[in-house]
C-alpha cells in the first residue's frame, strides 16, 4: 500500500486553524499500512502583501502551499476562493 500525507494548518501543533492564511505551520503526517509512521511540523508562510499590489491586496498563495507539495490531503479552515482554487 502506498503511504498518505496528510497536512493541517495549526498554530500550536494540535488544533486546526481556524483562518488558512494566517497559521503558522503544517502539521504533516504520513500514514502507511493504516499506520501513523511519522509526524512533522513544517514552517507556513502567512498572508504576504507583494509590494506591487498593496492597494490590491494580492496575496501570494503559491508560495503557501510550497512546504506541502507531497501531501495529498489538507485539513483546514477559513480558506477563501483565491487560495481554495490553488488548492
Amino acid at each position: 500500500m502506498q503511504a498518505v500525507k496528510i497536512a493541517a494548518v495549526t498554530n500550536d501543533g494540535i488544533n486546526i486553524t481556524g483562518h488558512f492564511g494566517m497559521a503558522a505551520y503544517y502539521r504533516v503526517i504520513t500514514i502507511e499500512d493504516k499506520k501513523v509512521t511519522t509526524e512533522e511540523q513544517r514552517p507556513k508562510p502567512h498572508h504576504t502583501v507583494h509590494p506591487d499590489f498593496v492597494q490590491a491586496e494580492h496575496h501570494d498563495h503559491q508560495d503557501m502551499f510550497a512546504p506541502i507539495q507531497d501531501c495529498q490531503i489538507l485539513l483546514c479552515g477559513g480558506m477563501r476562493n483565491p487560495a481554495h482554487e490553488m488548492a
